[in-house]
């Protein structure tokens, strides 16, 4: 992987199977890499995500986990970060990442139906 990957700008329903394809193949990838190496992925174009996105993500950070390493989001987008915390997987946010609470709060078209829920 000479650049670094890109996350789609829609990871919900409709595209997630698509982005699983692609990440079986960074996962591949990534185990021809030397142990101390984690995916970076390029996390500013994601514009809606739902939860089958976020699952996705979860198990990409398990996969990587169980091999020794680890996922970075590099430059999530308010979309994302915004559902990744609703959604309480706010764990594959590095710290430098993160929102003011207010923010998560803030009204995002991608996230309606999943901020309902969670009132």
């Amino acid at each position: 992987m000479s650049q670094t990957p890109v996350l789609p700008t829609e990871l919900n329903i409709y595209g997630v199977s698509a982005c699983a394809d692609q990440a079986r193949r960074w996962l591949a990838e990534v185990d021809s890499r030397p142990l101390d190496q984690a995916l970076v992925l390029q996390a500013d174009q994601v514009e809606e995500i739902d939860a089958s996105g976020v699952q996705l993500l979860l198990a990409l950070s398990i996969s990587l986990e169980e091999r020794g390493r680890a996922l970075l989001l590099q430059q999530p987008s308010a979309p994302l970060q915004q559902a990744l915390r609703l959604l309480g997987a706010h764990s594959l946010l590095a710290p430098a990442a993160a929102l003011p609470p207010s923010t998560a709060q803030d009204s995002n078209p991608a996230l309606k139906p999943a901020q309902e829920m969670a009132q």
